[in-house]
């Protein structure tokens, strides 16, 4: 199992005091895929026999799968809001 590692990726400002970046991004990698700021991006599951990927991107507030065919071409599921947790 690969290891999780947590590193801060510097952000370009538009308006900011540096190019650099004074604030930093979040960016985690976890088991199936990565965070970086507020969202997730895991890997759900492929087909080798007709060479497609589904991806999960989820945010606090909603999430969506994307599958991505063989030849590059990209479609989006429905996208579920995510109730808001007290």
């Amino acid at each position: 199992m690969a290891q999780s590692a947590s590193v801060l990726i510097p952000t370009i400002r538009r308006r900011g005091v540096s190019a650099l970046g004074l604030d930093a991004i979040h960016y985690t990698e976890t088991r199936y895929g990565f965070e970086y700021g507020s969202v997730k991006v895991e890997r759900l599951w492929s087909d080798e026999r007709k060479g497609c990927v589904v991806l999960l991107l989820s945010t606090p507030r909603a999430e969506v799968e994307v599958y991505v065919t063989k030849t590059g071409l990209l479609r989006l599921g429905q996208v579920r809001r995510l109730e808001k947790k007290p």
